[in-house]
């Protein structure tokens, strides 16, 4: 997480010299595995504080509590379809 970090800073800072827009996007699939709570809570605020959009893929109580509603989204598979 702390070289992401970095990076992402790192990229800000040369897209401010050039004076372009610059929005990161960030998508992690199941990054609470094998964490403590407390570390998983660590952990989504700092996808939080990244500065761009966070995708999280997740089937952690914790991370989902962190949320607030209108973020939060539930994706299922019914008949070879997924459904929003």
């Amino acid at each position: 997480m702390l070289a992401e970090r970095a990076f992402i800073d790192l990229m800000k800072e040369l897209h401010d010299e050039e004076a372009e827009p610059y929005h990161p996007i960030i998508a992690a699939e199941e990054p609470e595995a094998h964490l403590h709570p407390n570390a998983q809570r660590s952990l989504f605020s700092q996808l939080l504080d990244s500065g761009g959009q966070a995708l999280v893929s997740t089937h952690s109580p914790y991370l989902a509590a962190m949320c607030s509603l209108p973020d939060l989204r539930s994706l299922s598979a019914r008949g070879g379809h997924t459904l929003l």
